[in-house]
């Protein structure tokens, strides 16, 4: 199955939706860095993909977004968002509480965590669904 990542203008939505609801103010956008997040996750060294398994893309995506805070305000709760979108996509459903989400978000802002250990705690969340005709 082909990966089907959220564009950039679907993550902007993402942002704009969960910065509404936490009654913040949207601000500006680095369009441009989220389409470099993108192209990051996607990468590929030698001709193959460097991140292959739809969990570790996820953790990625989320990570970058984190770290790299393209929004004005709202990144954790979009990287959150585009994370489980891409999962969606994927077969996956992510299954994580305020306060696991949270606990993640720190971890990977103060940098006690890395990507493979965002990877599984990500991976600890997923669960799988047969999707029909997918």
């Amino acid at each position: 199955m082909k990966s089907r990542f959220p564009t950039p203008e679907e993550i902007v939505v993402l942002n704009r939706v969960v910065t509404e609801r936490l009654g913040l103010e949207a601000g500006d956008v680095d369009v441009t860095m989220i389409r470099a997040i993108l192209l990051g996750v996607r990468i590929a060294r030698r001709g193959k993909e460097v991140h292959t398994d739809r969990t570790l893309r996820a953790a990625v995506l989320l990570r970058e977004i984190v770290k790299t805070r393209p929004f004005a305000a709202g990144n954790s709760a979009t990287a959150l968002a585009a994370a489980a979108l891409y999962l969606e996509r994927h077969g996956g459903v992510l299954e994580i509480s305020p306060e696991q989400a949270a606990d993640l978000v720190a971890r990977i802002r103060d940098g006690s965590d890395d990507q493979d250990a965002t990877a599984r705690k990500v991976e600890a969340r997923v669960r799988s669904e047969v999707i029909p005709g997918r």
